[in-house]
């Protein structure tokens, strides 16, 4: 399987990591997963990784769906919380 498309849950020090990799992949379909204020405050603003603003689409769970690749980049502790849009996004 080729992966062509890739959904980041967790756009912390880890997930800007990949933002920072996969950002510079033209062939790949990237977004993060997010909702609410933190979803605006993405679209809005970006993610600043070493001084320099990206600004990755920003999908909910339900746009996420179907993606190759599901990157999961949370703290051990935010994992309960999110379970609800990884199920979302991956379905069953």
């Amino acid at each position: 399987m080729e992966i062509k498309s890739v959904a980041l849950l967790g756009a912390g020090a880890v997930g800007s990591y990949i933002i920072w990799g996969l950002s510079k992949l033209p062939d790949i379909r990237f977004g993060i997963i997010a909702e609410g204020s933190r979803a605006a405050r993405l679209r809005d603003e970006g993610c600043s990784i070493n001084n320099v603003t990206y600004h990755p689409q920003v999908w909910s769970p339900q746009e996420a769906k179907g993606v190759d690749l599901l990157i999961i980049a949370l703290k051990y502790g935010a994992l309960p919380g999110a379970l609800a849009s990884i199920r979302e996004a991956v379905g069953p």
